[in-house]
């Protein structure tokens, strides 16, 4: 995935989701991080229902 600022790539595991991600920068480094994929799916729930809420503020707008 590419961002506007920011270059992101994943990869799961049985047990968890591993990400690297760095800045589109040509000197940036790579930096990872590792995610439990219970925990990576009840944090995404969230964000998605963040967005929703946020959808539905700017469609009654």
């Amino acid at each position: 995935m590419t961002f506007d600022h920011m270059q992101v790539d994943a990869e799961m595991t049985n047990r968890a989701i591993l990400f690297s991600f760095r800045s589109h920068d040509e000197n940036a480094h790579w930096r990872e991080a590792r995610v439990d994929k219970r925990e990576f799916l009840t944090v995404w729930r969230q964000a998605a229902a963040c967005i929703e809420a946020i959808l539905a503020q700017a469609n009654e707008s």
